[in-house]
C-alpha cells in the first residue's frame, strides 16, 4: 500500500453519492487485487455499494444541513 491511502473506506457525507461510490470501488478494486480475488464489474459493484450504503432520501435528512445529490 502506498502512501496516502486510506486504510478503509469512510463515506463522505460532504460530497454526493456518486463521488463516494467512485472512491469505493477504486479502493474495493485495490483491496480485492491485494487478496488476489476477482475485481467486482462496475455493474456489481454498484450493487454492492448501495447495500452498503443506500443513497440518502431526502425526506429522512431534510434537517441536517447537509447537501446531498437530488
Amino acid at each position: 500500500m502506498s502512501v496516502g491511502q486510506d486504510l478503509k473506506f469512510e463515506y463522505n457525507h460532504g460530497m454526493t453519492h456518486d463521488w463516494n461510490f467512485d472512491k469505493w470501488y477504486r479502493w474495493n478494486c485495490r483491496e480485492r487485487r491485494s487478496y488476489n480475488l476477482e475485481i467486482y464489474t462496475e455493474t456489481e459493484a454498484l450493487f454492492v455499494f448501495n447495500e452498503l450504503f443506500p443513497k440518502p432520501n431526502l425526506k429522512t435528512i431534510e434537517n441536517t444541513g447537509v447537501i446531498y445529490d437530488r
